[in-house]
């Protein structure tokens, strides 16, 4: 005979008498159902005077294994408390949930005070739920006090966070997260989950142990989109994140699928179906797995840019920089355009070779007709390399498999002028982008000192600096791939035309907007699985006009798993002698961002884990940068 506890009889009893249960008698007269909260509690959305709530029943059997109950509902009763005894119930309610859902549960618990910490519950067949912790948001014009000599002032904190690969370690960031005791809110910049089969972009030690993912394969159905989130949602450090603060939260492309644009992705082939489809089963289970509102009329579920006031102190403004309004990004390998110079044609009427024209001169003189533009390799072994301009040498080079010294020079100025500065190229949208300038204007104009920017891509420029002799060619990327972006870095070409650098004419009309619409802007980032800092300057102006910081990930690999070397250190420094905007880079560590905000300064602080692939870790404090109010740029906190 089984054995049975107090508990679970209390629960058989229950789940055997509750009529809202299944919703029909007959469905009990099979042996009952224990219900659990095995993804834990989670809210997040938070504004002045409501708050997202969030779980999931699970139950064993499976519903789904049951004949005749898959999608009838669940009723579930959610508390708010002034405490942890729920003796001072401020908010509650009931709502239901089913198959239809995933058997989410989702409310905007209201009636609440702002700038205030609440505890919150479920109860479903009179089965409790973790309790989790809650906050709202400080009023317009409200101030908080911190001081113990009971003085005023005005400040919020937020952790930001982003790229959790479960394949690739263990998430002590988010453990980290959770032990913090003042934070306002956590901001997740995206990529909460991974599509990848279970075998690729992990770590085989982990992945085919204790961090194994479900499914196996790649996820693009709308089954499979919940099940990846079902083993995620069951890690116990982010279910303790979740359970300790409001989450404020915006997809990147893994959401979805690798380097997501508006009409496909990198990752997304013909024979995986619709790119329509499956944009929308990951949207529809983004919104059932994470504590985000969702819009009432349920006609624009893709919309997810949104805008947070906290106090008089900033408006933090959600950018969907992913899949609302993004053009195709540049793809150099079928796109890139390659150094020409023009050839006189008119000795072809005399059956004679074409001669390169090297006089300016002579140029002038030539009309359209007589001239041809012609793609020449270069001779690398001359310093600076020499193009190849005899027409019998030229003819013998097959130009797709240059051998040494040869090899085509890419034309930067044609390149940064038809492809990153093409106009065209939208990263916004341009219903976005209008909405962005309008909120911009509208926080300055309540004197509301900060504009922060809650998104997932670098927006400051990057271009790669000579690495080669830094670089272990034994592990990374290939020599020949690490040639090619060193190559665009010492052309002043960005590598990563994913970020906001493979979109730079959208990128000034923002830094336009920032510098008119604005008070002060700092722009976060996620996405690199590196840290970064940056004075934001638009092009041809001198100062800089907003700041950038970007965390580091939570356990994805950063650049240090690409051009891997024994000494990061270096490769930071590098980096930023090389870009004179990046002011801080960290290319090796895990870890979050601290951002403390007062009317006066805004600091962030990097912080990191020793490792992610174990849970015994230790906690890492790196460095802090600070902008004054006014100032647009950062300035190092000197320990």
């Amino acid at each position: 005979m089984p054995n049975i506890n107090r508990r679970t009889f209390i629960t058989g009893l229950t789940a055997i008498s509750s009529l809202s249960f299944l919703g029909n008698a007959s469905a009990h007269q099979s042996s009952p159902f224990t219900l659990s909260y095995q993804h834990g509690v989670a809210s997040g959305d938070p504004l002045q005077t409501k708050v997202i709530l969030w779980t999931r029943i699970s139950f064993e059997p499976s519903l789904d294994q049951k004949p005749g109950t898959r999608g009838q509902a669940i009723r579930v009763q959610w508390q708010v408390s002034n405490n942890a005894q729920f003796t001072d119930i401020v908010s509650q309610g009931f709502t239901s949930t089913n198959a239809n859902r995933d058997y989410t549960v989702k409310v905007d618990a209201d009636q609440l005070k702002p700038d205030s910490r609440y505890f919150y519950r479920f109860i479903c067949n009179q089965v409790i739920s973790p309790i989790g912790r809650t906050r709202t948001l400080a009023a317009h014009g409200s101030t908080n006090s911190d001081d113990n000599d009971g003085s005023q002032t005005q400040q919020a904190e937020l952790a930001v966070v982003s790229c959790s690969n479960y394949g690739y370690g263990y998430f002590n960031v988010y453990q980290e997260i959770s032990q913090q005791t003042n934070l306002t809110a956590v901001l997740h910049l995206g990529d909460y989950i991974y599509e990848y089969a279970n075998d690729v972009y992990s770590d085989p030690e982990l992945a085919n142990k204790q961090r194994s993912i479900l499914p196996l394969t790649e996820i693009t159905r709308l089954e499979d989109y919940r099940k990846r989130y079902n083993i995620y949602r069951l890690d116990s450090q982010l279910q303790a994140a979740h359970a300790a603060h409001p989450f404020i939260c915006i997809w990147d492309d893994h959401e979805f699928a690798n380097d997501s644009w508006q009409d496909g992705a990198q990752n997304h082939q013909a024979d995986e179906g619709s790119w329509e489809q499956r944009r929308q089963v990951a949207i529809q289970a983004y919104r059932e797995w994470l504590p985000i509102r969702d819009p009432l009329d349920n006609d624009h579920s893709e919309i997810t840019y949104r805008r947070f006031d906290i106090g008089s102190l900033a408006s933090l403004i959600m950018l969907d920089t992913r899949i609302v309004g993004r053009s195709k990004p540049v793809d150099y390998l079928s796109e890139i355009i390659w150094q020409q110079l023009p050839f006189d044609i008119r000795p072809l009427e005399n059956q004679q070779d074409p001669v390169a024209i090297t006089s300016e001169a002579l140029l002038a003189s030539l009309s359209a007709d007589e001239i041809k533009m012609i793609t020449v390799p270069f001779d690398m072994s001359k310093n600076p390399p020499q193009p190849v301009l005899d027409w019998a040498l030229l003819s013998t080079l097959d130009l797709a498999k240059l051998e040494k010294p040869y090899a085509l020079i890419p034309d930067a100025k044609r390149i940064q002028a038809e492809l990153l500065d093409d106009p065209q190229r939208q990263l916004l949208g341009d219903t976005q982008e209008q909405w962005l300038s309008s909120e911009l204007q509208d926080s300055k104009q309540k004197n509301i000192p900060w504009q922060i920017l809650g998104q997932q891509i670098l927006m400051g420029n990057v271009c790669m600096p000579d690495v080669t002799k830094l670089v272990n060619y034994k592990k990374g990327l290939s020599a020949a791939t690490i040639n090619a972006i060193v190559g665009l870095g010492k052309l002043n070409i960005p590598y990563n035309t994913d970020a906001w650098d493979g979109y730079n004419a959208n990128r000034q009309r923002v830094l336009k907007s920032f510098k008119q619409d604005a008070n002060n802007v700092i722009s976060l980032a996620g996405d690199t699985h590196n840290s970064w800092a940056f004075d934001l300057t638009p092009s041809g102006e001198s100062k800089s006009v907003a700041v950038e910081m970007a965390t580091a990930s939570v356990s994805s690999p950063g650049l240090e798993n690409y051009l891997s070397n024994d000494n990061p250190e270096q490769l930071s420094s590098l980096l930023v002698e090389h870009n004179p905007q990046l002011i801080y880079q960290n290319s090796h560590q895990r870890g979050w961002l601290k951002l403390t905000i007062t009317a006066e300064a805004t600091t962030g602080q990097w912080r990191y884990v020793s490792t992610v692939k174990s849970k015994q870790y230790e906690s890492i404090i790196g460095p802090s940068y600070t902008v004054a109010a006014g100032s647009h740029s950062l300035s190092l906190v000197e320990s």
